[in-house]
C-alpha cells in the first residue's frame, strides 16, 4: 500500500499573519515539564530552514504536521502542529520536545531520525502528547512554512475575572476587547520604562 500524498499546505504569504492557538492547561503542562513554551515552540514556525513531514498516523479529522527547526531562541525543537490553510490562515500547536541528533552508527553512511527528547534527553514514549520516540525528516521539507516577512501572531488567555472585567471595559467604552488590551498593555510598558 502506497503513502498518500499529504495534503497541499498553503502557507500564508508575507503581508498576512499566522495565528497561532493552543490549549492553555496543555502549554502549562508543557512549559513545566520541559522548560519551554509553546510561545518559543510557535517561533520554529518562523525557522526557514525548518524541516517539516506530514504526520498521516495523525491526520485523520485534521491536517498535522511534523516540524524540526531553531526556536527564536536558538533551541532545536521537534513541533507538532495542525495547519488550517481554509479562512484565517492558522496553526495550533499539540505539542513538542526539544531534539536532538544522533550521529550515525559506526560504518553506516544512513542519517539516523531525529530522536525527540525531553530536556533531560531521555526518550519519550510512542503515545507521549502525540510525539513518537522518533521521526524521519530524511524526507522532510525545507521551508514549508516560512514566508519572509511573516508575522506569527501568538494568544493571550485571560483569567476568567479578568477577561470578564476587560470585556465589560470595553463594551462600555464601545471598543474592541483586543484594542483595549492593547492600550492598556502599552502604558503599562510606558509606567515600566519610565520606572527604570
Amino acid at each position: 500500500m502506497s503513502t498518500p500524498e499529504p495534503p497541499a499546505a498553503s502557507p500564508a504569504p508575507a503581508d498576512q499573519h499566522l495565528e497561532v492557538t493552543w490549549d492553555p492547561n496543555k502549554a502549562q503542562s508543557n512549559l513545566a515539564k520541559h522548560g519551554v513554551s509553546f510561545a518559543q515552540a510557535a517561533s520554529v514556525l518562523l525557522d526557514a530552514l525548518a524541516l517539516s513531514v506530514y504526520d498521516e498516523a495523525h491526520s485523520e479529522f485534521e491536517e498535522r504536521w511534523f516540524m524540526l527547526g531553531l526556536s527564536g531562541e536558538g533551541k532545536l525543537l521537534a513541533v507538532s502542529h495542525t495547519y488550517n490553510a481554509n479562512g484565517p490562515t492558522s496553526a495550533k500547536a499539540r505539542s513538542f520536545r526539544r531534539a536532538w541528533l544522533p550521529g550515525p552508527s559506526a560504518g553506516s553512511t544512513k542519517t539516523n531520525p531525529v530522536e525527540v527528547s525531553t530536556m533531560n534527553q531521555e526518550p519519550t514514549t510512542a503515545n507521549d502528547d502525540d510525539m513518537p520516540p522518533e521521526i524521519d525528516f530524511a524526507k522532510g521539507q525545507r521551508g514549508k512554512f516560512y514566508r519572509p516577512g511573516m508575522r506569527v501572531a501568538l494568544p493571550v488567555y485571560l483569567d476568567d475575572q479578568v477577561q470578564a472585567a476587560l470585556t465589560a471595559l470595553a463594551s462600555a467604552k464601545g471598543v474592541d476587547l483586543s484594542n483595549l488590551v492593547n492600550d492598556l498593555l502599552r502604558k503599562d510598558i510606558e509606567l515600566i520604562a519610565l520606572g527604570h
